[in-house]
């Protein structure tokens, strides 16, 4: 901005650029957790269960599932991105269920 003013250019408005940056915000967080959701799943299963620690996918599991809740209440008017944030939350559920 202060490159157009040196040269007597007509500064450009960033006023909306927070609102966007919020924006993208959400579908940054939402596409990040569920790679790492997608990443750890099939890590998980391609381990021996041996070397997999229960506390430790216990709380990643947990944190997983918060972010997709998250999510889910800022995408519920987005058809697209809430299938994606429920195909990840059933498979959330499926581990969970498999751990009992």
């Amino acid at each position: 901005m202060e490159q157009e003013g040196e040269h007597k250019v007509q500064q450009t408005d960033y006023s909306g650029l927070k609102e966007i940056q919020k924006r993208l915000q959400n579908y940054m967080f939402l596409w990040g957790t569920t790679k790492k959701w997608k990443e750890s799943y099939q890590n998980w299963m391609g381990s021996q269960m041996h070397v997999l620690a229960d506390d430790d996918i216990e709380k990643i599991v947990s944190e997983y599932k918060i972010n997709l809740n998250k999510a889910k209440k800022y995408f519920k008017s987005t058809p697209e991105t809430e299938f994606l944030s429920n195909i990840a939350e059933s498979q959330i559920m499926s581990l969970q269920a498999f751990d009992k």
